[in-house]
């Protein structure tokens, strides 16, 4: 009898377990934990098919997770699916931006200096960083969020900056003072250096020119030029370039265009004269060399300078288009200035103190020279123009006449 009832219990026991067996395959081999999963963009997608449901060991190492029609680059919702057994388990999956933006200040700067007329954005104060698209604004006290604002008057005072996503994601701000005043600060022209050109040779005053403000930018397209320059005729050119910003500060910068045979390039002329090709810098400093060797080999300074006066009083012509000390030296020709000029340099040659002295009345200009421990005035154009090598040889301020009148402040006194 105990025999029948064991072996019932044992057969039942099986049928039991055969049938849960059954059971458990035909009726929940797999169970998706939840119908959508989410994930931030551009993020990297669990592949482990626990994260996705709930199974035993023995069932998960037969499943496969099937993410193809997902693209994490992109926001949106995507089939997926876990693939058991030939039954295929769908679920959602939805790629979003729930993270604001990170912003902070360009360089730490919590002040910018800023201008009256200025426009400014506020992405350019700060640095930002985000999965996707952004905007970056003002707040202003009306409430209302600009991303550029144009400063109207001076004040300072702090505003602050926001950066929005294109999800809606938006960071706690971060504040800014503008620091605005009047705009007192001129253009700035570049490229307008001395520029030296060969005979018949192409040019264009306006090529490698450019203009910036510090408010209003690029101002390269208002730059007007005053002057010209014939480069078919040999000659030293004066081009003057100008622009003005909204604030009405005006830049003015002078060019020199030197056109010569050979196209060489020199330097300017002493007194910050005209510009002369290397080969008229040569022939004017041989000039002087052989006449320092020659006729004005004197030892005294005051006989030198009697001497170079006498001379340069003898060997001269007037010209009033010949400007530069290169004139008068080497084609003893040459107006008020080019004879100041040409005496510099022999003063210069010789090692004496000198000075170029520019009169109260216009085109008046003359050397002043120490002689021992003694400033003296010396005007040879003068002293050729009345006749007279003595006239204005040596003088002191006192006798000088009034045509002779200058800021003496600004020069060695002459006593």
């Amino acid at each position: 009898m105990e025999k029948k009832v064991i072996a019932t219990t044992i057969g039942i026991l099986a049928a039991f377990v055969a049938l849960m067996t059954v059971l458990l395959v035909r009726i929940a081999p797999v169970t998706i934990k939840r119908a959508t999963f989410s994930f931030q963009v551009h993020s990297e997608l669990p592949t482990d098919p626990s994260y996705y449901i709930h199974a035993n060991d023995t069932v998960l190492t037969s499943c496969v997770v099937d993410l193809s029609q997902v693209d994490v680059e992109v926001m949106a919702t995507y089939p997926a699916y876990i693939e058991y057994n030939g039954q295929r388990f769908s679920f959602s999956v939805v790629i979003e931006d729930t993270i604001p933006p990170s912003i902070q200040l360009k360089d730490g700067n919590t002040t910018v200096k800023c201008y009256v007329g200025q426009t400014i954005r506020a992405a350019d104060l700060v640095t930002v960083s985000d999965d996707s698209e952004y905007t970056v604004y003002f707040k202003l006290d009306d409430g209302s969020y600009v991303e550029t604002m144009t400063l109207k008057e001076e004040m300072r005072r702090d505003f602050p900056i926001y950066a929005k996503d294109a999800s809606g994601n938006e960071q706690s701000p971060v504040r800014v003072i503008l620091d605005v005043s009047l705009d007192d600060e001129k253009p700035v022209i570049s490229g307008v250096d001395t520029t030296s050109l060969k005979l018949n040779a192409s040019f264009d005053p306006y090529e490698g020119v450019t203009a910036t403000d510090n408010v209003d930018g690029d101002l390269t397209s208002e730059i007007t030029i005053e002057g010209s320059v014939d480069t078919h005729t040999l000659g030293t050119y004066r081009l003057t370039y100008r622009v003005t910003d909204s604030s009405g500060n005006q830049a003015v910068v002078t060019r020199t265009v030197v056109v010569s045979e050979d196209g060489q390039r020199g330097q300017n002329d002493v007194g910050d004269g005209p510009f002369l090709t290397n080969s008229q810098v040569e022939a004017r400093n041989q000039k002087v060399s052989s006449l320092m060797e020659g006729e004005l080999d004197i030892f005294s300074d005051e006989s030198f300078v009697r001497e170079l006066n006498h001379y340069l009083c003898t060997h001269f012509s007037p010209s009033a288009s010949a400007q530069t000390s290169y004139d008068v030296i080497v084609n003893q020709e040459g107006n008020r200035v080019a004879m100041a000029r040409a005496v510099k340099v022999f003063l210069d040659e010789k090692g004496l103190s000198n000075q170029i002295v520019y009169g109260s009345q216009s085109g008046m200009v003359w050397n002043i020279v120490k002689i021992g421990n003694h400033y003296r005035h010396l005007d040879v154009y003068g002293n050729y123009e009345a006749g007279d090598e003595s006239l204005y040889l040596l003088k002191t301020t006192n006798q000088l006449d009034e045509s002779h009148q200058y800021a003496t402040s600004q020069y060695p006194t002459c006593e």
